[in-house]
């Protein structure tokens, strides 16, 4: 019986590295999961933690676009301590797939040409915890 030859698998690998630099190849569970390693912060699903303690800060792209991939940006901070912002594209409140109309998000995105990030910024306190409780 031959031994099979694992000479074609990826070997010294760098998941983290891949992550900061292409978070568009991972799946959303995927990648909270490992930053939550990466950030020794492993929270049980189900437990409640407070936004200034989570691993990751979640935010929605405004876009009529359906993009292929669940994540549009990741971000990590300087500081080790300050929690990741992921930017997502499947879920939030605007959007091709939020429940606000068409107008709302026509607005969003008319304000965001002007550098005005405001209404986007306070929808996105909602979609920090609803994608919060969606992982979860």
């Amino acid at each position: 019986m031959e031994k099979m030859d694992a000479g074609n698998w990826r070997t010294g690998l760098n998941v983290e590295a891949l992550l900061r630099e292409k978070p568009e190849l991972f799946e959303f569970f995927q990648a909270v999961k490992i930053i939550n390693l990466l950030k020794n912060r492993l929270e049980r699903r189900g437990s409640d933690i407070g936004v200034s303690e989570a691993a990751i800060k979640f935010s929605s792209l405004v876009s009529h676009s359906f993009p292929a991939s669940n994540i549009a940006s990741l971000e990590f901070p300087e500081n080790s301590s300050d929690p990741a912002e992921m930017q997502v594209n499947f879920m939030g409140l605007a959007g091709a797939h939020g429940p606000l109309p068409t107008p709302i998000t026509e607005m969003i995105l008319d304000q965001a040409r002007s550098k005005n990030h405001g209404a986007a910024a306070f929808l996105d306190i909602f979609n920090n915890r609803l994608i919060q409780l969606f992982y979860k």
